[in-house]
């Protein structure tokens, strides 16, 4: 009974709030219960009534490095990110899990590769043993043979593999060969149908103006091997671009960076929203702390910092409904 009321609810969100028809199955992962789906539900409504504070922190996205290995065109990380990067401290992930474990689950991605981390297999095998879903993304070039099956003993639930493109579309985008991703991305599926069926596979494309005629190869040639196929569009920053509150601030979810520096969102690439640092807070203390009551306070009553005021990812009116 509990599973079809989950999916009944999920399907409505992503219907006629998100207005994302690809986000139920999303939604399902993420908050696997109704505890969890009340739980952001108190967070909503929080929202709904202006208030400072949200109920409480459903996920945790933690940046366990900011640090890549590739040199996308229109990523910051390698190009023109200037905070200082690292790894973070697994006493500092561990910290963090055992004092929020009743989670509904722990992204591993933010600014930078993951797999790149030296503990990211223990950092996973952590959060198993808790009870705790996880998930990341990943460009993919890492997938060897023994990291992927490392990865499937881990207990990792979903992995999104960023695929922008085909062809020399991608060699232009992510600077290496399509094929060789392509082969990864295979080896994956592969060795997963083998080992471990539970693990979800994911494709992530994000739509530029030149590769829009993409979309269909990569529906022609993934469409069947990998379980989801996510098109977004292009992040788009401009002047006094947002016209509404940002949803993030209240539905429940914090990114912690490599150093423990805690932001309300993954826009954030430098990390100048600091609402806290979990090295010497708690993550709860944070998600109702004066800071984060004081940034909500600000959307609410329409006076946006300027990182906010030149983000229109949350609103729609921006993109093409196609990729909405």
């Amino acid at each position: 009974m509990q599973e079809w009321i989950i999916f009944a609810i999920s399907e409505i969100i992503a219907r006629y709030y998100l207005k994302k028809l690809d986000q139920a199955e999303l939604i399902r992962i993420k908050y696997p219960s109704l505890k969890c789906l009340f739980s952001v539900f108190l967070n909503q409504l929080c929202e709904i009534f202006h208030l400072t504070r949200s109920y409480k922190v459903v996920s945790i996205h933690f940046e366990l490095t900011n640090h890549c290995n590739l040199k996308c065109n229109m990523c910051p990380v390698n190009r023109d990110m200037i905070r200082e990067k690292g790894f973070m401290d697994f006493a500092l992930f561990k910290k963090i899990v055992d004092s929020n474990l009743k989670l509904s689950y722990v992204a591993l991605h933010n600014w930078g590769e993951p797999l790149l981390h030296p503990n990211i297999i223990d950092m996973i095998k952590y959060c198993t043993t808790r009870e705790i879903k996880t998930m990341l993304y990943t460009n993919g070039l890492l997938l060897t043979t023994n990291m992927i099956s490392d990865l499937l003993r881990s207990g990792l639930r979903r992995i999104t593999v960023s695929l922008d493109g085909v062809g020399e579309t991608y060699r232009e985008i992510r600077g290496i060969a399509y094929e060789q991703i392509r082969e990864n991305i295979l080896k994956l599926i592969q060795l997963r149908d083998r080992q471990n069926k539970d693990l979800k596979i994911e494709i992530s494309t994000v739509i530029f103006e030149n590769t829009e005629d993409a979309v269909k190869r990569i529906k022609e040639e993934w469409s069947g091997l990998v379980d989801r196929i996510i098109f977004q569009p292009k992040f788009i920053r401009r002047e006094n671009g947002r016209k509404s509150v940002c949803h993030e601030l209240w539905r429940g979810n914090l990114i912690v960076l490599w150093n423990g520096t805690v932001v309300p969102c993954c826009i954030d690439s430098e990390g100048k929203l600091n609402m806290g640092n979990a090295w010497q807070q708690g993550i709860s203390e944070i998600w109702n702390g004066d800071k984060m009551r004081a940034i909500r306070k600000k959307h609410s009553k329409g006076k946006f910092p300027n990182i906010c005021n030149a983000c229109c990812e949350y609103t729609t009116d921006i993109t093409s409904p196609r990729f909405s």
